[in-house]
């Protein structure tokens, strides 16, 4: 699905378990409670998209656009958001235990994420897999 254009489209429920989401455009896609676990979404767009209560654990969001989504209660455990931008994005019961952020993630307003569980990435740092086939064990990109 590489570089697909999902924009606005209603896919509720779906399910990308380790699917390759990379430059996907899902911006105002429907994504409440979606399974998108271990999926690649690097430099993917989901700009105001929905994924309330969406499962998205180990997902790769690097350098995503993840600005104005509605993110709440969705399980953003592991999720690597290196680079990403979440700025007006609504993290209400949003779980983003052991997710992994860098200096270029950019969050909303007033949202501490060391406080809700994200650990700050330094180089040099192993980081999971976003592969299911992946060891967690590969070298950190830099």
């Amino acid at each position: 699905m590489r570089g697909e254009r999902l924009s606005g489209k209603d896919l509720q429920s779906a399910t990308f378990f380790g699917a390759v989401l990379t430059g996907v455009d899902a911006a105002g896609a429907g994504l409440d409670r979606a399974i998108l676990v271990a999926v690649d979404a690097r430099g993917a767009c989901f700009h105001t998209a929905r994924l309330d209560s969406a499962i998205l654990i180990g997902a790769d969001f690097s350098d995503a656009d993840l600005t104005a989504a509605n993110l709440t209660g969705a399980d953003l455990a592991r999720a690597i958001l290196r680079g990403a931008d979440l700025r007006g994005a609504m993290l209400t019961g949003a779980s983003l235990a052991g997710a992994v952020y860098d200096d270029r993630t950019r969050w909303p307003a007033g949202l501490e994420p060391a406080a809700r569980g994200a650990k700050l990435w330094v180089p040099g740092e192993v980081v999971p897999a976003a592969s299911p086939g992946g060891r967690g064990d590969e070298p950190a990109a830099g």
